[in-house]
């Protein structure tokens, strides 16, 4: 699905560079308050291991917190007030049960990982702002393709009695409208920071899920809960640098 998805981003990109003026690249980095709602439930809720070995005071240490994005984008732009083309970013999150003391320790991490592939549109009334700074609306719409990995460990004086792992990958449409402003410090690069909402639309079909026991246990307690979806919704801070290469002569 990736290398679809890629391919119809590229021809997109393509014929919007026919016309331009110049090309845009860009990169940003921010902030991301990931919602994970059902994710965070999950996590409160599960304790697989008591049920098994009745190990009490299993605490909550890592509750999917916001984290760093890494967004790339290439684009056009057009007259200075249009630009368009494609995004990529990059994000990440973990929730975390763990105990540990002197005898062994207990591990039971949900971490997630997802790469948002789509195109956006940014309108700037340049002909109302000629200045240094420039704000603009924008707004990013496309796919996040999710990959989830599960690990639950139990180790009693250095001896591995738990080792069990599930994966599972999918995909989920987005939107995310945005607002921010360029500071136009040379013909060939600005300065980029803005501030928007990332809005889960849906999900593209059900997980794909594999599972990995090292102990040989069969399929975990916790399987037929653990298919909750990532909401990687919520506010996105971001900024970074935007350069200008000309496509066509004035």
């Amino acid at each position: 699905m990736k290398k679809i998805i890629l391919f119809f981003i590229i021809i997109l990109a393509c014929n919007f560079m026919l016309p331009a003026q110049k090309l845009t690249v860009e990169y940003n980095f921010g902030y991301g308050k990931f919602c994970m709602r059902d994710l965070r439930h999950f996590l409160a809720d599960v304790n697989p291991l008591n049920s098994r070995y009745e190990l009490d005071n299993i605490k909550l240490t890592d509750n999917f917190p916001g984290n760093r994005t890494h967004q790339l984008k290439l684009g056009v732009e057009i007259k200075r007030s249009h630009n368009i083309g494609v995004s990529v970013d990059f994000m990440n999150t973990a929730g975390q049960k763990a105990l540990s003391d002197y005898s062994g320790s207990y591990n039971f991490t949900y971490r997630t990982k997802g790469n948002r592939f789509g195109l956006f549109y940014r309108v700037s009334p340049y002909s109302w702002f000629p200045g240094v700074v420039q704000p603009y609306f924008m707004l990013t719409g496309g796919v996040v393709l999710t990959d989830n990995r599960i690990v639950e460990s139990f180790i009693v004086y250095d001896e591995s009695i738990l080792d069990e792992r599930m994966y599972m990958k999918g995909g989920s449409l987005f939107v995310e409208p945005a607002l921010g402003c360029k500071i136009r410090l040379h013909d060939y690069f600005a300065l980029n920071l803005n501030v928007g909402y990332h809005f889960d639309l849906g999900d593209l079909s059900e997980y794909d899920v594999s599972y990995v026991s090292a102990n040989n246990h069969g399929l975990p307690l916790w399987s037929s809960d653990a298919h909750n979806m990532p909401t990687w919704g919520g506010l996105r801070f971001q900024g970074g640098l935007i350069f200008y290469i000309p496509l066509a002569k004035k």
